[in-house]
């Protein structure tokens, strides 16, 4: 489903971010010992190897989790959620280390990470907090940090944020179509008394009912 400009532009995108990134390991030069140790470390192919193993482990053991489950079972799960979240903050600090934090904020990648290791953060202190208990569900995007790793999802996230001027345009298209069309119903339809899913009194209600009817909800509308 991709077209030969958008494989060329993936390619062009791949190929910027390989340079970049190869040009960063060549200008990073420092007499810091620890930092030359971390640096080999980040860049060796097992480490991303053993990140995605951890990722793919943490989310084996999160669909593990049932209900009814046994307090055992629970304080493994619980215990394994500490485990992981606090590898991927060595990950995180290991990154900063090794390639300076300039060099790795300079990566959008990395800057994802980071906003992705924010939610199982806010999910171990939601289990002190119990206001914050909403915030668990952020576990699960854990498993989005495979995108990185996996060349043609990364290639597919690339292009979809590349499309977004494009989606922008075609979303202020049909915000005018609604308008014009919610004029049109308040025009033709306003002695009529309002129903449920039906109601063109005034503008608001008039989009609302035409979001009804182009989600597939048409059959409601037509019903009242």
């Amino acid at each position: 489903f991709v077209t030969n400009e958008q494989k060329k532009w993936q390619g062009a995108l791949l190929l910027k971010r390989e340079v970049d990134t190869a040009g960063r390991r060549m200008d990073i030069e420092t007499s810091w010992k620890v930092q030359r140790w971390c640096h080999r470390i980040v860049v060796h192919p097992s480490f991303d190897l053993a990140i995605n193993f951890c990722i793919v482990l943490n989310v084996i053991v999160m669909a593990s989790e049932y209900e009814g489950q046994s307090a055992g079972h629970s304080r493994i799960i619980k215990d394994s959620n500490i485990v992981f979240t606090s590898i991927f903050v060595v990950e995180a600090l290991t990154k900063i280390c090794g390639l300076t934090w300039q060099h790795y904020w300079e990566d959008g990648w990395n800057r994802f990470d980071l906003f992705i290791l924010g939610g199982p953060i806010l999910a171990e202190i939601a289990t002190v907090i119990s206001w914050l208990g909403v915030f668990r569900m952020f576990r699960i995007v854990r498993l989005f940090k495979l995108v990185k790793s996996v060349r043609g999802l990364r290639a597919l996230v690339m292009t979809a944020l590349a499309a977004i001027p494009a989606i922008y345009n075609v979303g202020t298209l049909l915000l005018l179509l609604f308008y014009v069309y919610a004029i049109l119903g308040m025009s033709l339809f306003e002695n009529l008394e309002p129903t449920r899913f039906t109601d063109f009194t005034n503008m608001g209600n008039s989009m609302l009912t035409l979001f009804a009817v182009f989600t597939g909800n048409w059959i409601f509308v037509l019903a009242d």
